[in-house]
């Protein structure tokens, strides 16, 4: 990360604007009590864009151009603005980072130079080792098609920066969800706090990110504070990452989570 501290993204906004008090009130504290060298990330597990991971067609260079401090309102895929939970909160609007992102290989794929290879890394790899590996050895495509993916979305480093990817308010007014659906129930412990952000229409919005467990089964999302379950565990057990913000989607079809992220022993950047 170098030893210069980095530019806080929220520095700009006003302390008390709305954006800043709402992930404020999600997060249980103001953003600058969080440390302001670490490092911070989104990781947004879908189970569809597993499936649909192209890796007959990807090329190894792709997994070896990680994208560095670039912000997610600069990364946003917003396509269409129509004020929909289910076209505005969906992974198409994020720009992954797949260098850094991470995967998980299933050990009995692989044999001989390959198994060995991967055995030293314990079938975890970022997305850059991915790329050298597929450099490496003549790998077969199908023998991925089991692999776990955890993508790292594309933000700049920062808490702000990433929280507001993970709350899809990164293209500020644009893309909040609008749209009244009746099977929607904001958690009941959630409903009194979200009523300090003025903006009615933010307020919507990060109320569809705090929906009650049984109403996240079919729209919006479940907050879970910084309780990791999943897929995503593998962020805590393997990498020792601490998680600062964690989101269920439907029946287990989706996890997103803000992670400080624990720095390499060799060193490397995040």
């Amino acid at each position: 990360m170098g030893n210069k501290p980095r530019k806080r993204a929220h520095a700009a906004q006003t302390p008390a604007s709305d954006l800043s008090r709402a992930l404020e009130i999600l997060l249980g504290r103001g953003l600058s009590s969080f440390d302001d060298n670490a490092t911070y990330a989104l990781y947004h597990w879908d189970d569809t864009y597993q499936f649909e991971f192209p890796w007959k067609r990807v090329n190894a260079d792709e997994f070896l151009r990680p994208e560095r401090n670039k912000s997610s309102s600069s990364a946003d895929g917003l396509k269409k603005d129509n004020g929909s939970p289910y076209e505005l909160l969906g992974w198409d609007r994020y720009e992954f980072d797949l260098g850094r992102s991470y995967f998980f290989l299933e050990a009995s794929d692989f044999s001989g130079e390959q198994a060995d290879a991967l055995a030293e890394k314990k079938y975890m790899l970022s997305g850059n080792q991915l790329g050298e590996f597929l450099h490496d050895y003549q790998v077969q495509r199908d023998s991925l098609s089991s692999t776990i993916i955890i993508p790292r979305v594309q933000t700049d480093g920062t808490l702000f920066d990433a929280m507001r990817a993970a709350t899809w308010t990164m293209g500020g007014s644009k893309g909040l969800v609008t749209q009244r659906d009746e099977d929607a129930e904001v958690d009941s412990a959630w409903m009194p706090r979200l009523e300090a952000i003025e903006d009615t229409v933010l307020r919507y919005h990060i109320g569809m990110l705090c929906q009650d467990a049984k109403a996240a089964r079919c729209i919006g999302a479940h907050y879970e504070q910084a309780q990791v379950s999943g897929l995503l565990k593998l962020l805590e057990t393997h990498l020792h990452h601490t998680a600062i913000a964690t989101w269920s989607f439907g029946e287990g079809q989706a996890a997103a989570g803000v992670f400080r992220l624990s720095l390499p022993s060799d060193g490397t950047k995040l």
